[in-house]
């Protein structure tokens, strides 16, 4: 909880706008903390998921990393001491933002604008099952999260 509270303070911090900045015709630049839920392929039940992305979007073509955090990705069994799913991506922009999935990228005003996206997440490669004290399968591990989120463009 404290953490949700934590990413509103940081979303209403940065949809202030600013003091007397110039501006030019175009600002690619944007940043959007967001927040959704996981669901299907490898989760139990849906999991809250919390994050950021950054980017630059220049006419159709961009580009955007993301970091999002699923802190109770797995449920409770008294055997998992992390229940966490952290993902890092890198996406190319094309209008939309396209993952595996697809999103959308609405503004609101010159600087401010909401989205939304799915995306399927898999693990790449593959892994030693014997190395896994868990017993989890990673080398299939997937699931997909949508989630929502504020952009802001500077």
């Amino acid at each position: 909880m404290r953490r949700l509270v934590v990413l509103a303070l940081v979303v209403c911090a940065l949809s202030m706008p600013s003091i007397a900045s110039a501006q030019t015709e175009s600002d690619p630049w944007f940043a959007s903390p967001f927040i959704g839920a996981t669901f299907g392929g490898d989760t139990t039940s849906p999991a809250p998921v919390y994050g950021a992305s950054a980017g630059w979007m220049g006419g159709r073509l961009g580009f955007e990393g993301e970091v999002a955090d699923a802190p109770d990705f797995f449920e409770p069994d008294g055997f998992l001491t992390h229940r966490r799913v952290i993902t890092a991506m890198g996406s190319a922009l094309y209008k939309f933002g396209f993952n595996v999935g697809g999103g959308i990228i609405g503004h609101l005003s010159e600087h401010t604008g909401v989205r939304g996206d799915v995306r399927y997440l898999r693990t790449a490669g593959t892994s030693d099952s014997d190395a896994n004290p868990f017993g989890l399968d990673l080398t299939r591990f997937e699931f997909w999260r949508a989630s929502a989120g504020l952009v802001v463009k500077f």
